[in-house]
């Protein structure tokens, strides 16, 4: 966001209902909101509307509400349940022991060697969730931790944002529980636009032909079955781009659920696995997306998609008689800009020993026939 629009939303922020209200037309209503959703996720917007996503529809007061008092979790089941998490934790004194007894009587784990005096020590069960949302809806079904599934930004409570912690995966009694951990958008990244690869699709090669002729890509819309696609058609620049030797012959494993000790369940899209005389590899996708998904990437990443995955496998992999390289992609699929083909944006990251990712290159496949 400019500067211009930083003063502008800093003013807005501080106005009351019926400044609002008297001040502006419905339409200058409209246009602010969509300022708000526009600047939403950007660390220099106000903290009333960092993360907040408002509805455009109603009548002006109903509007007009939404900028003098959001309602920050509105029609969102897994924003009101993770903000109710959220206020409860932050909200604890908890360098008193009666509050943080009270925390374990209701679920919450302290973790061990710590004073329990800041967030970052605590763990929460899934216990804590089902007593939230049988208080809220009156019944808790499936696994509540799919309520703190944020893969992005805009799917995290407008608590986590202006509390600045980040939802934490760690490992108790061997069994996978949550926490948070403090830095918001450390747990994120930004995906890169610039200094891109890009290779557009050639409908005259006999690949292509073949596709065409099944009629496959209508069978279905689901990630794995867009990289298979691109798999097929684009073999041999993905061979390149991922720096897959030569005199290798790769093998490609469709999606799959890894498990241990130390990290829990991780889900891999994709593996494609390759060795040579002297060392081997693996690349582990995460797939996000579809061939119609037309709104953008400015909301970015958890990089935990990358990393938690990347992690078992080095487990599995410790043993192996071959050094073994394991490469993180990130593959997404979007809508071509005439509406009738497709693209798929892949990237490649390293994970750091300290849990960072960095972002290698970028390769673009553009104009895919639907």
């Amino acid at each position: 966001m400019t500067p211009e629009e930083q003063e502008r939303l800093q003013a807005i922020a501080r106005q009351t209902y019926d400044e609002l209200y008297d001040r502006y037309t419905d339409a200058k209503i409209k246009e602010i909101l969509r300022l708000i959703k526009r600047c939403t996720y950007s660390v220099d917007c106000p903290e009333k509307f960092r993360g907040y996503t408002p509805k455009l529809t109603g009548t002006k007061a109903t509007r007009v509400r939404r900028i003098s008092s959001p309602n920050y979790t509105e029609g969102n089941k897994s924003k009101t349940i993770q903000e109710i998490v959220v206020n409860r934790i932050c909200s604890a004194e908890l360098t008193e022991l009666a509050q943080r007894t009270s925390l374990i009587e209701e679920g919450w784990i302290q973790i061990l060697n710590t004073s329990g005096e800041d967030i970052s020590h605590w763990c929460f069960r899934k216990s804590v969730i089902e007593h939230y949302l049988v208080r809220e809806y009156g019944e808790s079904e499936g696994n509540p931790f799919t309520f703190f599934k944020t893969d992005k930004r805009s799917e995290a409570c407008h608590g986590m944002w202006v509390n600045d912690i980040r939802i934490a995966y760690r490992i108790v009694d061997q069994n996978l529980v949550l926490g948070f951990d403090h830095g918001f958008m450390e747990g994120f990244e930004d995906f890169v636009t610039e200094d891109r690869g890009v290779f557009e699709f050639n409908p005259n090669v006999s690949l292509a032909s073949d596709l065409s002729r099944m009629q496959f890509t209508q069978e279905s819309t689901s990630e794995a079955h867009n990289f298979s696609i691109i798999w097929h058609l684009f073999r041999e620049q993905m061979l390149e781009f991922l720096r897959i030797p030569d005199d290798s012959n790769p093998l490609f494993k469709g999606g799959h659920r890894m498990r241990s000790t130390d990290i829990g369940q991780v889900e891999i899209d994709c593996t494609i696995a390759w060795i040579s005389e002297q060392r081997q590899g693996r690349v582990i996708a995460e797939n996000k997306g579809s061939r119609t998904y037309n709104s953008g990437w400015n909301e970015g990443f958890s990089i935990h998609q990358l990393i938690r995955p990347f992690q078992l496998l080095s487990l599995r992999i410790d043993e192996h008689n071959l050094p073994c390289q394991i490469t993180p992609i990130f593959c997404r699929f979007e809508q071509g800009e005439d509406n009738q083909t497709w693209n798929a944006l892949i990237d490649i990251y390293e994970v750091n020993s300290e849990g960072t990712i960095n972002w290698v290159r970028g390769l673009n496949f553009i104009g895919i026939p639907n």
